[in-house]
Order: C-alpha cells, then structure tokens, then sequence
C-alpha cells in the first residue's frame, strides 16, 4: 500500500469505513423503478469472489489468489499472486491465498479476510504484511482456543465490530465464530457463538441453539445485528447480539411454517445500507439480486431500468455514494467476471454509531 492509503486507513472517524452519512434522507426506500446497472473495469483481476467498498471511495477486491484495491481508476495488487494460490505469510507479493471469501476493514486501515480453503482467517496490515490470526490449511473444529489451535472448516464470511470483535461464518461447520482480543493483546480468541460445530439444521432461537445449514455471506445493520446469508435453508436469517437469539428475517420454512418469503434458492451473499435494507445474491442457476425491507420482510427482485432481472451477481458491497457494487459472472465465465454497479441511491452504511465509542 502507498503512505497515503496507510494515512487515510488509519483517521479516527474511519473505523467503519468513512464519512458520516446524512441522517436527513433516511426512508425506506424499495427499489420498484428498476436502476441504472453499469459496469466497472479491474484491469487485470480475474476470478473475482468478494468485494468491499469503503466509506472512503475504496473499494478492496479480493479473487482466488489475491486482494486488489481500486481508488482513483487505479488498481494495485495489495497481497499475493495474480494466479498461484497456496499459503503463506509475508509482505505484498510473497504471501499466498486459497481463495477469499470474505473481506472486513479494521480500525487502523488493515483487512481481515477469510481465506476459505486454507481454512483460516488472516490480516493484512497497512503496509501489505499478511499475517494469520486463526486457523491453518488443516481444516477440522476445535473451539474455545487462542487462534493458531483454531480449526475452521471452509469459513466464508466476515465482519468487524471493533478492533476486538470479529465474527466469522464457519461455513462448513454450519456456524457463526466469534473472534476476540484484549486491548494490548496481538491474539485472538475462538469461540461459538450462533449454533453447534459440525451440526447444520433450521432452528431460531437462543443463538447456541440455533442452528443454520451452510451460512455464507455477513453483514452489520445499523444496530450492528448480524445478518446472515443460510444458503442450504434458503434464508436470510438475523443474530440479535443484544438479545443473543437468532431469528429469520425471509426465507421458505421455519419449523414446517410458511415465513414471509419462498423467493430465495442458496442466498449467498448480504449487504445492508444506511435504512436496514439488506440486499441479497444468490448461488443458483440465473442467480438474482434482491432486496428485504427489514421493517416488515418484503422481499423485491431488483431489475435494470430495461425491467430485466439482473441475473448472475454473486458478491456484494454498497458504497459511500450508494451504489450496489456486486462481481456479475459474464455469461457463466467465471474466468473474467467484471464489476457491475448499480446506480441505487441508497442511504450509505457508514459509519458504524458505536465504533469508534467502543
């Protein structure tokens, strides 16, 4: 990273990415017009798989390989390889990925990310040093350690409370983990938090009872719920930490009950601007880009201005002038899969109320 993107990351009013939003246009806004969907060129990056827009205008990219960052129409490669994966620590270029799944900016301008098929979850400091914080290439549960005794089975997703709280879906483990650390502290702790390792299902409820099947894609609201992606359970499903349950936001069925949607098939991905609006992609055939009013779980199959469905999106992030970013596969292509935008007007999420307090 250049010493201007190392002292941008690291201002105080950063923590959750960026400028304070306008509270004045704060609505609950439903997508019914359709929007401008453009595309956005990374040239060079390939295999795109997770996506993280800053408050900042930053928007990090990570593929199989490696993690980008685009500001000002320039691309640079912040970690790892263009094309060979592997695993390793070290600076830049020398480290080594087996795929990001999952991207979180930290207080001080580093990344955490989920690198899923090492099994492992690993920071990228400001100036470009990759280190591991939890897990190894060996994938297995093991819980309630410090991270290095840590097992992950194919984690995915990720997001940051503060420089002391994580929380990572273990994919594979149908779960929700819980990283923590204590001030002065460089370790960090694993611990379960939503359901039971190695046991999926379709259960709400206090969060160790719970139960999820393959939950994939994190996101914070703005009371910093957590939002989860359940793809096996066709649902998008909410951990209430104040509350310490877990409850289905939309989805098909609970306990043999219709909920208040059937529409997803794998829901894979999650994002939620400034209004609680959570926006969902899916990993399923055509694919599909929707959105949930969380005040009341009306559920919008978002389309362009030409009244089509916008088919084949996979990850998604929203930026600070309210923009949709989401990797759209070209023609089932996943070799070349550029960037999309669209033009939504949405409410920003940043920043985070209680960050910086915390």
């Amino acid at each position: 990273m250049s010493a201007t993107l190392v002292e941008k990351r690291a201002r105080e009013d950063d923590a959750a990415g960026g400028a304070a939003a306008d509270a004045a246009p704060k609505r609950q806004c439903m997508l019914e017009k359709g929007v401008r969907v453009s595309k956005m060129t990374m040239p060079g990056v390939t295999n795109i798989t997770c996506v993280l827009a800053s408050g900042d205008g930053e928007l990090f990219v990570g593929t199989r390989t490696a993690l980008y960052m685009k500001t000002n129409k320039r691309v640079t490669l912040i970690a790892g390889h263009q094309s060979e994966k592997g695993y390793q620590d070290g600076k830049g270029s020398e480290a080594r990925f087996n795929e990001i799944s999952g991207l979180a900016l930290m207080r001080d301008g580093g990344i955490m990310l989920v690198d899923k098929y090492n099994h492992s979850v690993r920071l990228v400091s400001p100036d470009g040093e990759v280190s591991t914080v939890a897990g190894t290439t060996e994938k297995g549960f093991v819980d309630n350690c410090s991270g290095y005794n840590a097992r992950f089975n194919e984690p995915h997703g990720i997001v940051a409370i503060n420089e002391w709280f994580l929380f990572v879906s273990d994919s594979s483990n149908h779960c929700i983990r819980r990283l923590s650390r204590l001030r002065g502290e460089n370790y960090w702790q694993v611990h379960t938090v939503c359901g039971k390792g190695q046991e999926n299902g379709y259960v709400n409820g206090p969060a160790r009872g719970a139960r999820f099947n393959y939950p994939m894609g994190l996101a914070l609201n703005m009371e910093e719920d957590i939002i989860i992606a359940d793809k096996c359970n066709d649902s998008v499903r909410k951990f209430m930490m104040s509350a310490g349950r877990v409850t289905t936001v939309a989805g098909s069925l609970d306990n043999g009950e219709e909920v208040l949607s059937s529409i997803f098939t794998n829901p894979f991905d999650v994002a939620v601007d400034g209004n609680n609006s959570i926006f969902v992609v899916e990993d399923h055939n055509d694919f599909g880009l929707y959105q949930i009013s969380e005040e009341n779980g009306t559920v919008l199959t978002i389309q362009d201005q030409s009244g089509k469905d916008i088919v084949l999106p996979t990850c998604i992030s929203i930026d600070k002038k309210g923009r949709l970013i989401f990797c759209n596969i070209d023609d089932g292509d996943c070799l070349e899969c550029p960037l999309s935008v669209a033009h939504a007007r949405l409410v920003a999420p940043f920043p985070r109320h209680n960050t910086n307090e915390a």
